[in-house]
């Protein structure tokens, strides 16, 4: 079997190919990029220069704009609030994407009490809308595990009850 030699242009394309399908973080496709070399490297120092090589394409992505942490972090924690997540669940969500920490706190810092309060509305309406039931207690619950403080999710039950739908 004719075992492809790893070189520069492959492992553009590998991360070309990547983005193309997923939007990621430089964390994420640096570990993608390392897991390949891993995989399709058979020396220590074939492994060492392919390093070198993730390295420079990395910085020339971050430099084109075509990875850029901020924005992707930006994006999905968008996202990740319109469909009633949490900041606690963003952040989780976030740093699982391999966000740098500055980033994840810089993005949860643009959110604000009001967001919060409607990202918890969202996903109380979700439950109801799911046919589960609207008991307090349950609800409040549900809206503690995805996250949300005791405050807002009592703030949330008011608010979905008096506006369903």
């Amino acid at each position: 079997m004719g075992e492809r030699v790893l070189s520069q242009e492959r492992l553009e394309r590998k991360a070309l190919s990547y983005l193309q399908r997923f939007d990621a973080s430089v964390g994420r496709l640096e570990r993608v990029l390392k897991r390949f070399v891993r995989d399709h490297t058979p020396s220590e120092e074939q492994a060492a220069t392919a390093e070198l090589w993730i390295r420079e394409l990395l910085l020339r992505y971050q430099a084109s704009g075509v990875l850029d942490d901020h924005r992707y972090a930006q994006g999905l924690a968008e996202s990740l609030r319109r469909r009633g997540a949490s900041r606690r669940a963003m952040g989780a969500k976030l740093r699982a994407r391999e966000v740098p920490v500055a980033i994840i706190d810089a993005v949860l810092a643009q959110s604000d009490a009001e967001d919060e309060l409607r990202s918890a509305v969202v996903a109380l309406k979700r439950r109801m809308r799911r046919g589960c039931p609207v008991d307090e207690d349950k609800a409040l619950a549900a809206l503690a595990r995805a996250g949300f403080s005791y405050e807002v999710a009592r703030r949330a039950l008011v608010l979905a009850r008096a506006a369903p739908g």
